[in-house]
């Protein structure tokens, strides 16, 4: 099965990241598809394939995670792999390189389980671009916007299953 382990997102930030998924939705609903709002989170590592022990070891790496609870920052607009040529449009999640640090740890520990390690970059998507789009004034326009802050703790960072859907991907927590 297809797998992530995730940073849950509260409420009140998904409605406002579906906010301006909207606003942006006025001028590109035909060339972004956007994730749906129960589908907002943070993505800390992603696995394409896993069996169920593989879902036993993984949820063991997450309950050993050493750090303390934290905040996160959700502000600003930005796109993937740039602000030329754009695939995913994405907002910003700071954290003085905490998430960095948990990311950091779980492929370290993973790494036990023979996971390969993989780069993180601290983000919220939004979107997935269909066709070229010029972007730059929206990501100009929502850069410093704030969409509001929550702290991370091991309570919500979760492994969660993706199935792909003709409707979309479904996921559920594993």
């Amino acid at each position: 099965m297809r797998a992530f382990i995730a940073v849950k997102i509260p409420e009140s930030i998904r409605k406002n990241l579906v906010q301006l998924q909207q606003e942006i939705g006025k001028s590109f609903s035909n060339e972004i598809k956007f994730v749906e709002p129960e589908n907002i989170h943070i993505t800390l590592k992603f696995f394409d394939h896993i069996d169920d022990k593989a879902v036993n070891d993984i949820k063991k790496v997450i309950l050993s995670l050493d750090f303390e609870p934290f905040t996160v920052s959700c502000k600003g607009l930005g796109a993937f792999p740039n602000e030329k040529f754009i695939r995913v449009v994405w907002a910003g999640a700071e954290s003085e390189g905490k998430l960095e640090f948990v990311a950091s740890q779980l492929n370290e520990k993973l790494a036990a389980f023979e996971f390969k390690p993989e780069s993180f970059a601290s983000h919220i998507t939004l979107g997935r671009v269909r066709k070229h789009i010029e972007f730059s004034k929206e990501i100009e326009k929502y850069r410093g916007m704030e969409f509001g802050e929550f702290v991370v703790s091991k309570e919500n960072i979760v492994l969660k299953r993706s199935k792909i859907t003709p409707d979309g991907p479904v996921y559920t927590d594993l």
